[in-house]
């Protein structure tokens, strides 16, 4: 069990990491987030826990986007 849970977070800081230094208003920023969002999903069952975790990552990259600064 904790390594499926290792991997899941591995898989999510990975994607967190890649992009939120580039983080921005621009379709295709938004297209490649979705696009690899989904694709960990899919890689982990589609399970409500990692959906959970990928939505978390990513309402994170649009408050910063609109305006919001990194809060830790």
């Amino acid at each position: 069990m904790n390594e499926k849970y290792k991997a899941i977070y591995t898989d999510i800081w990975n994607f967190h990491k890649k992009y939120a230094d580039l983080i921005s208003k621009d379709d295709a920023f938004w297209e490649s987030v979705i696009q690899d969002a989904d694709e960990i999903c899919k890689k982990h069952g589609n399970s409500l826990f990692v959906r959970g975790l990928i939505c978390t990552v990513t309402e994170e990259f649009e408050r910063i986007c609109k305006g919001g600064e990194m809060k830790a």
